[in-house]
């Protein structure tokens, strides 16, 4: 056990610095939430953060994004800081990434078809087919859904974080940009 957890460790200390490489990162660390690319938000987080790319269309302050394979997520003037929409800037893509945690299953004006719901005994992981995609959601709560139930989604603004399609940097999370 001591071995498995000291091998966890060795692993997950060796990717930190491949992607802190590979981001040119400012600093030697991460900040559990804010990933500075799209290569360490794939690994860092338990289960991984949820990835979709994305159109982007803006129209003053309103912001839509497209999802590649789904559904156009809109997003009001207010709901999206000018800081965020700054940048973004003139992008025409991006990749959106969203943590299981923030997924919610039971709110959202978004449909995800059940593939697996498992309870852990203090959380229950769900995943669904969305957008061509798997989306995975954890919440504390249990939840009767099965395999090939229709549940609703929802997110808000503030928890997306958003990188540049190209490079993968990250270009904000949630409210700030980065």
């Amino acid at each position: 056990r001591i071995m498995l957890i000291l091998s966890f460790i060795e692993v997950y200390t060796w990717h930190g610095r491949l992607a802190h490489d590979f981001c040119r990162a400012a600093t030697s660390h991460f900040d559990g939430a804010r990933q500075h690319c799209r290569f360490a938000a794939g690994f860092i987080g338990e289960p991984p953060m949820n990835v979709f790319d994305a159109g982007v269309t803006r129209s003053g302050d309103n912001l839509r994004l497209a999802l590649a394979n789904g559904p156009a997520l809109e997003f009001p003037a207010g709901e999206i800081t000018p800081a965020v929409l700054n940048a973004i800037g003139a992008r025409g893509t991006l990749t959106l990434g969203i943590r299981p945690q923030a997924v919610g299953v039971t709110r959202g004006n978004l449909k995800g078809k059940v593939t697996s719901n498992q309870w852990l005994g203090d959380q229950s992981h769900i995943a669904a087919e969305f957008a061509g995609k798997t989306i995975v959601a954890v919440t504390s709560a249990r939840v009767a859904a099965r395999p090939g139930d229709e549940i609703p989604l929802g997110f808000s603004g503030s928890d997306m974080h958003l990188f540049d399609s190209a490079s993968g940097i990250a270009i904000a999370h949630g409210r700030e940009a980065a």
